[in-house]
């Protein structure tokens, strides 16, 4: 069966299948409900006609040569587990035609036209208007291909990546409404965009013989709802003014100029560069030169206009510093080198990532992704961290991706300063999650120490456990994770309570729980032996301390819980934890 060797069909009721010399004639209707398993793919002249029906697809569409997919009076859905999982791919003089039916997915998938390829949509629905997102198909007209739209209600047009000097690309949307549009500049293109902006769009053109771009594009009474997007790249020059933007991203060696312009977010690109960047800050804009020509980069010039923050992707190749600024989003992939010194990053996302980055006194508001996406070749996650970070959230992995860690590998350092007399004496351990040593070593005369670990798949987002000893005692332990801040202080700071006074040899020991909080200071961590203790506790405290119930006599493990008569709370600034505990 040429149509889709992969594919097993699930179905109910009224299917027909017209079998004619040359081609396929597959057609679905009525009272069908369909689960198609699999990739489906149509050559020569082979079409599928979906009508009348509820067709679920779980799996990539590809149609070659002459062949047609036909969607008409249905409800079409791809069922993903994550971001873009499945495409619907046209090449050759293959089409699509979606006429009076809803395409629709819980998340984003490509329909990208490549060759001769053609799409037409009337009448219908390619998003979930159900989500908040309202998240569809992204169509991605490429070289010759042909999209057009009326009476419809899209997500997004645009971003195409496959054309050249001598393509040209045809994209017409009439009467319709769409979430975003993804403009694109490549080549040698010249464009200027006055007074462009989200909203009802009467009368648009951008025609190849004005711009030199490779496609003509003709927007008529079509509102766009939530967002435009703009790439630069190439040699191409662009001019905004008196736009609303929601992204533009400069890449390669364009030339582009915000002359009163409000730009949500500000993309730099870099590929195979070594640039230097400083005081990248967010809002009021009125002169701002970026030129790195010399590095084979970018001219970026800014005049009186607003931008809203900073999404730099760094790719393959680059070697990109960034000091003293303010970063909406920080994306490196690739084999990049990033070094991030005092600023400010919003959110990390690390994809397909085999490069290093440094960071020196940086703060991340969340490391909300790490992404190795099955769906691009060569994509791995294998990656190295270094230096002084505070995270303040790490999220690590993102629901567009359906939660999943896949097969990522992150190497981290941790620098830490042992703060005791003699740091040089004291022994530096690393527990993994199932209490394997991972680590053991010392400090330099100063205090100073920094070791390495490997987080995958089992380990990302589970504990371990950083202890300092002295005389082979433990006197200070922390929780170590992945996204844990860095530098780490490791001082004595575990306090040990047992009414005999013994507390197993450990020091120092406290025969009450009242004296150990007296004597805490912020950091302490009091370990009580699991007992009876007739006291009425006053936690009111400056300091942030833990208090930890139900150790056994080595202090090796928490087995049962600690008693006490009562506890009271104040309204002081400091921070009481407490575990393990039971009031009488």
């Amino acid at each position: 069966m040429p149509i889709n060797q992969k594919c097993r069909f699930a179905m109910k009721t009224g299917v027909i299948a017209i079998w004619i010399r040359f081609a396929l004639f597959l057609t679905f209707f009525g009272s069908v409900s369909l689960v198609a398993a699999g990739d489906i793919t149509l050559n020569g002249n082979e079409i599928l006609l979906i009508e009348n029906t509820t067709y679920t697809n779980k799996g990539n569409i590809t149609l070659y040569d002459n062949s047609q997919l036909i969607i008409r009076n249905s409800t079409f859905n791809f069922e993903q587990d994550y971001h873009e999982q499945y495409k619907i791919i046209l090449s050759s003089s293959s089409s699509l035609e979606i006429d009076n039916s809803t395409l629709t997915s819980s998340q984003r998938f490509l329909v990208p036209l490549f060759g001769n390829s053609k799409v037409t949509v009337n009448s219908s629905v390619t998003l979930n208007e159900a989500l908040v997102s309202k998240s569809g198909a992204i169509f991605q007209p490429n070289d010759n291909s042909t999209f057009s739209c009326n009476d419809s209600k899209l997500d997004c047009v645009g971003d195409m990546y496959s054309y050249s000097a001598s393509t040209k690309a045809t994209i017409s949307i009439q009467n319709s409404t769409i979430q975003a549009l993804a403009f694109h500049f490549p080549l040698n293109s010249s464009v200027i965009l006055q007074d462009f902006q989200k909203g009802l769009i009467q009368d648009f053109q951008l025609l190849k013989s004005n711009t030199n771009l490779p496609y003509d594009l003709v927007i008529s009474n079509t509102t766009i709802e939530n967002s435009v997007n703009v790439w630069i790249k190439d040699n191409s020059q662009s001019i905004f003014a008196s736009c609303e933007l929601s992204q533009v991203a400069i890449d390669d060696q364009a030339s582009v100029s915000l002359v009163d312009s409000k730009v949500e977010t500000l993309v730099p690109r870099f590929n195979g560069v070594t640039v230097a960047l400083d005081n990248l800050n967010v809002g009021s804009v009125d002169s701002l030169t970026l030129d790195l020509s010399g590095n084979n980069s970018f001219i970026l010039n800014v005049s009186n206009s607003y931008i809203g923050g900073y999404f730099i992707r760094i790719h393959q190749g680059s070697n990109i510093e960034i000091s003293n600024s303010h970063v909406k989003i920080l994306r490196p992939d690739g084999d990049s080198i990033t070094t991030i010194n005092n600023s400010t990053i919003d959110e990390m996302w690390f994809w397909c990532f085999q490069g290093t980055i440094s960071f020196n006194n940086t703060t991340v508001g969340n490391w909300a992704d790490t992404r190795k996406d099955p769906n691009w070749p060569g994509c791995e996650n294998d990656f190295l961290i270094k230096g002084t970070v505070t995270f303040n959230k790490a999220d690590l992995i993102n629901e567009s991706m359906g939660n999943q860690w896949f097969d990522t590998i992150v190497r981290r350092e941790f620098p830490c300063l042992v703060q005791i007399s003699n740091p040089e004496l004291a022994t530096i351990e690393v527990l993994d999650p199932n209490g394997n040593l991972a680590f053991s070593g010392n400090s330099d005369a100063y205090g100073n120490i920094v070791f390495q670990l490997t987080f995958d798949k089992a380990t990302y987002d589970k504990s371990w456990k950083l202890r300092l000893l002295q005389d082979s005692k433990i006197v200070d332990e922390y929780e170590l994770r992945i996204s844990s801040s860095t530098p780490i202080s490791l001082l004595d700071r575990i306090i040990y309570v047992e009414s005999s006074g013994t507390c197993g040899g450990n020091t120092p020991c406290y025969t009450t729980i009242q004296s150990a909080i007296d004597a805490a200071s912020s950091g302490s961590v009091i370990k009580i032996l699991a007992d009876t203790y007739v006291e009425n506790l006053d936690l009111n405290s400056s300091n942030n301390y833990e208090l930890q119930g139900g150790w056994n006599s080595t202090y090796s493990s928490q087995t049962s819980t600690s008693s006490v008569s009562s506890m009271t709370f104040g309204s002081s600034s400091g921070t009481v934890t407490v575990g393990y505990m039971d009031i009488q």
